[in-house]
């Protein structure tokens, strides 16, 4: 089953976990280690197969027994926390998340030791859980010592150590590092290929993130290919309504917002959030980006009001969900006001715009290219209302040395 789920053939591996499961659990009972270790390699491919919602309790249920019967310490145990962590983590509850993939990493570090493989994926995992919560500088820290370590241990090409690379590319450019996580990428890119064939999951993850840099460094149209081809390649391999076929959607979408071909952007998003509703659920952070990038294509084929739909839905969850100073509810909130003023709704839409630049302001600082994206939107307004003025009084305040725009997600 392990070489069946790390080979990506999700869907032979819960066949032959499910069968497996229910003849040892007849002979043995549901508490024995064999039946046991059967319902963790179940989660794991009913994960991959896309099946997030219907994974967590096979895999709490592991978690929940072997607590009860080896103790919190066991590394069987550790191995289900780990995987609970991650199953929260894939359902978007990301400060839970943390919370036990620090727990499980300091229980692996005094049982396994620090360079232990299962410690490292532990502390890779929660490395990427730091970045979900907006915290670049800790995740970049520990994924750099992580990756040094795994690349020790385990190799250059191991999974973990590639998952890892990828992590860690993505907190470069969330801080601004946009050529070291190309870098990073295309290093990645290559390795992924050559160790694990160009269909599998993680090489594909790994174009798509080469894909979205590639996007934020201006080189759109490769992007685009790119996109096309990993969106392609996902619907053949998984299906259309596989959380990584979602996500391939809306990167592809984003990157089409970007050279103003809205039409097709919202035609590769128009059935998608509707089914990552379903699948995922209306709160998953997927289903909030996707409704946000759709936002950005209906702003640009000037349907206003669907857009103010979309947006006041996607900030008001994301307050609830993220918190009001998180970088994506900003964003969103960004995007409202500025959807709000499109709709004449000058008063709420500067208001909000004021208090974003304001938040922004304290939790990016002015440099920070969501802030002068928020400044310059504000003045550009603050234009159209004849407030020339505070207009000038607002880009005085900060001299930049590009125009930005309107965010997509």
């Amino acid at each position: 089953m392990h070489f069946l789920i790390r080979s990506a053939q999700p869907r032979t591996a819960v066949e032959l976990a499910t069968t497996l499961r229910g003849a040892w659990t007849a002979q043995s009972g549901p508490d024995h280690p064999d039946v046991l270790t059967c319902t963790q390699y179940l989660g794991h491919a009913t994960s991959d197969l896309g099946d997030i919602r219907g994974a967590r309790p096979i895999i709490e249920d592991a978690f929940a027994r072997r607590r009860r019967t080896l103790g919190d310490d066991h590394p069987d145990t550790l191995q289900s926390a780990n995987d609970f962590a991650a199953i929260l983590s894939s359902l978007g509850e990301y400060r839970e998340s943390r919370r036990v993939h620090e727990e499980t990493l300091a229980r692996r570090r005094r049982v396994l030791g620090d360079e232990s493989p299962k410690t490292l994926e532990s502390a890779g995992n929660l490395a990427a859980a730091l970045a979900a919560l907006d915290e670049f500088v800790a995740s970049r820290d520990m994924s750099e010592d992580t990756l040094a370590r795994l690349r020790r241990v385990l190799g250059d090409g191991h999974p973990d150590t590639l998952r890892t690379a990828l992590n860690l590319a993505e907190s470069l450019r969330a801080l601004g590092d946009v050529t070291g996580a190309r870098r990073l990428h295309e290093e990645t890119r290559a390795r992924c290929r050559s160790t694990l064939g160009d269909d599998h999951p993680l090489t594909l993850d790994a174009v798509q993130r080469l894909a979205a840099t590639l996007n934020k460094l201006g080189k759109r149209r490769e992007a685009r290919s790119m996109l096309e081809d990993v969106l392609s390649r996902r619907r053949r391999a998984s299906g259309g309504d596989h959380p990584e076929t979602f996500e391939a959607a809306y990167t592809l979408a984003t990157a089409l917002n970007a050279v103003h071909e809205y039409e097709a952007a919202h035609r590769v998003l128009v059935d998608v959030v509707d089914q990552q509703r379903r699948v995922l659920g209306p709160d998953h952070p997927d289903t909030l980006h996707s409704a946000g990038v759709l936002s950005a294509a209906l702003h640009g084929l000037r349907d206003y009001e669907e857009a103010r739909r979309l947006l006041e839905d996607v900030v008001a969850r994301r307050r609830r969900i993220l918190g009001e100073d998180h970088h994506e509810t900003l964003m969103s909130a960004h995007n409202l006001g500025v959807t709000l003023c499109k709709l004449r709704s000058f008063e709420a839409g500067t208001k909000l715009l004021e208090d974003v630049r304001a938040r922004q302001r304290r939790v990016l600082g002015d440099d920070h290219e969501d802030t002068q994206a928020t400044t310059q939107s504000l003045a550009a307004i603050y234009r159209d209302m004849g407030l020339h003025r505070k207009a000038q009084k607002l880009t005085a305040m900060k001299t930049t040395k590009r125009r930005f725009t309107r965010k997509s997600r």
